[in-house]
């Protein structure tokens, strides 16, 4: 039993450096919930809330030495992460694709009408990117990204 949701504690949204942010948005926990019970499986959450600095340290990591621009991933005006309205997640013994086909799949029959937008994390086998704010964009699903 969890503490925000039947199947979600607080502690599973921690930023991973220790500054102890976990507060995740209503929204992104009600998200993930559905998708645990429409799934049947556990939801893992990879990446749940980031501190700006741990944001910037994961989008230099990712961008290497170019350094982050306003806007792009790791940005912490621009990632949901910092506001509690992303996660990273998977779903143990699934490919990213098949996660990603499933939310593809799930959203379009009406069944996680929270999802605003997903798409598959580039340098990750398992991992898909979920998020629950409301920032206008091209398309709700991104491929690869």
């Amino acid at each position: 039993m969890g503490d925000l949701s039947k199947n979600f504690n607080v502690s599973e949204f921690a930023c991973k450096c220790g500054c102890g942010l976990k507060e995740p948005s209503p929204a992104l926990v009600s998200l993930l919930q559905n998708i645990r019970d429409r799934t049947g499986q556990p939801v893992i959450i990879e990446s749940g809330w980031r501190c700006t600095q741990h944001n910037k340290d994961v989008g230099s990591k990712i961008l290497g030495k170019q350094g982050i621009a306003k806007g792009q991933r790791g940005d912490e005006t621009a990632s949901a992460h910092t506001r509690g309205e992303a996660a990273d997640i998977r779903i143990k013994g699934m490919t990213k694709k098949d996660l990603y086909e499933i939310l593809v799949y799930l959203y379009k029959c009406g069944q996680i009408d929270e999802l605003e937008y997903a798409y598959m994390i580039k340098k990750s086998k398992t991992n898909v990117h979920v998020g629950v704010d409301k920032k206008k964009r091209n398309n709700r699903f991104g491929g690869e990204q």
